[in-house]
């Protein structure tokens, strides 16, 4: 563990709960369709720091508190690489997936892509078992139609369940392509494999 103090965690809960209380931000840094055709790019990172209700953004923010922790302490990089892939892949999923929906707001799909980053940092029987926890959510959401854990969303939202797929699967193609690019040596045969075989070649 090389993040003793979690402090990207910590910077990152702080923004969202203060975007979520400051009167005004939700319209500002929600992820909007008529925000994005004005060219407000920014949005598709800066929609999941806000929040439709106090509860939504106490679940939220809480989750991503404790999972983010315990990510970090692993491995801040890892954690960086997988928010920087989830947020843009997660709004850009539900952009895609839902075009009724005019807005989108919370931190949820950013929560279930640190627990995905964390089965992956876990690896072995542990990893996966966590793994399979995450996953049973997911398809549970994607059955019920509506996102477990979270709170309720006040004044008509709807939540959203593939944000929570997307955030988890752009979490854990971000820590595999990190392992394989900072070990490339890794999957390739050691000098005293290769000289073994080639012993064995006949002359």
């Amino acid at each position: 563990m090389n993040a003793r103090l979690p402090w990207l965690t910590a910077g990152v809960a702080a923004m969202a709960a203060a975007a979520s209380a400051v009167p005004g931000a939700g319209e500002a840094l929600e992820l909007s369709r008529d925000g994005l055709a004005r060219g407000e790019w920014w949005r598709v990172a800066t929609g999941h720091l806000v929040h439709w209700s106090v509860s939504h953004a106490l679940w939220d923010v809480a989750t991503f508190a404790g999972i983010g922790v315990l990510c970090e302490r692993r491995s801040r990089r890892e954690m960086v690489w997988a928010l920087l892939a989830a947020a843009p892949i997660a709004s850009i999923v539900v952009l895609m997936a839902h075009p009724e929906l005019a807005t989108y707001r919370g931190l949820s799909a950013l929560d279930v892509a640190l627990f995905a980053l964390f089965a992956c940092q876990l690896g072995g029987a542990l990893g996966v078992g966590f793994g399979m926890l995450v996953a049973a959510k997911l398809a549970c959401e994607a059955w019920l139609g509506t996102a477990l854990f979270v709170g309720d969303a006040q004044g008509g939202a709807v939540l959203v369940p593939v944000a929570h797929v997307a955030g988890a699967a752009a979490a854990c193609a971000a820590f595999i392509a990190l392992r394989r690019f900072s070990n490339p040596r890794a999957n390739r045969p050691s000098t005293g494999a290769l000289l073994s075989y080639e012993e064995k070649e006949p002359c």
